[in-house]
């Protein structure tokens, strides 16, 4: 389990965060999810042990301020928002980069590339492809470090920061399924996330913050709801079912609707 209390980061002198709180649990895809500026990425970071911070985090009952660096790379991967490559490596050459001793034999960079779309690619430099697909090498990079979703310390974990961000619908969904798979197999998916659409599909968990505050946590009936997300992201919203399927789905900000 991923436990965090108190967490509070200044960057430059500002308060970016503020006595947050968060649990996430394994099994289960837990989503970060609030206004831009709000402390998102931020609070990953702390989480991924990136930035310093005040509080207390424990991530399989392992402090993570105070852990070895090759600890916590047996036990989470980090797929950041953005990812600098600054050598010509092919793209198999860049998901190896992921190989640790801990993520045992049923690692197969070539297997994971096939998980999400690339099979075919491993030969391609690495700098001629998209950025959609450049960030799906990124993501077969963090499943060849972690293997399988649990292992002999417990519950791996996925460390998502916004991870479709540059991707098509079809992309996106292949992602979060894997995302999906990840947690249903006993690993843990921390996921910073920016559409509610796919957080509600996906997601068990909602943390949402705002102004570098948590305002609520829970389940994804429970936190997003018209009043809660109109008052995080400071616009009207109202949440509407689909009725083939009766899942719910934000088309639009509740006032552009009414204007039409």
């Amino acid at each position: 389990m991923l436990v965090a209390e108190g967490i509070t980061v200044s960057l430059s002198g500002r308060r970016v965060l503020e006595g947050v709180d968060l649990t996430a649990r394994p099994g289960e895809v837990t989503a970060i999810v609030g206004p831009n500026g709000s402390g998102k990425t931020t609070l990953l970071k702390a989480l991924s042990g990136d930035l310093p911070m005040s509080g207390a985090a424990t991530l399989n009952g392992i402090a993570i301020a105070s852990a070895p660096v090759w600890q916590m790379a047996a036990l989470r991967a980090v797929l950041a928002q953005q990812i600098t490559v600054s050598f010509p490596f092919t793209v198999l050459e860049v998901v190896r980069l992921g190989l640790t001793a801990s993520a045992g034999r049923e690692t197969d960079p070539r297997q994971a590339l096939a998980r999400v779309g690339l099979a075919g690619y491993e030969a391609r430099p690495y700098p001629h492809l998209s950025g959609g697909e450049q960030a799906r090498v990124h993501l077969a990079r963090v499943l060849v470090q972690l293997g399988a979703p649990v292992g002999p310390g417990g519950p791996r974990w996925l460390f998502l920061d916004e991870p479709v961000a540059a991707l098509d619908i079809g992309h996106q969904l292949q992602v979060m399924q894997l995302a999906h798979d990840f947690a249903r197999a006993g690993g843990g998916v921390l996921a910073v996330m920016h559409d509610l659409n796919l957080t509600a599909r996906f997601a068990r968990s909602v943390a949402l913050l705002a102004g570098g505050r948590l305002v609520a946590q829970g389940g994804v009936d429970a936190v997003l709801r018209d009043d809660t997300l109109s008052a995080a992201y400071r616009c009207p919203i109202r949440l509407n079912c689909a009725p083939e399927s009766g899942r719910w789905y934000l088309p639009q900000m509740a006032g552009a609707l009414d204007a039409h």
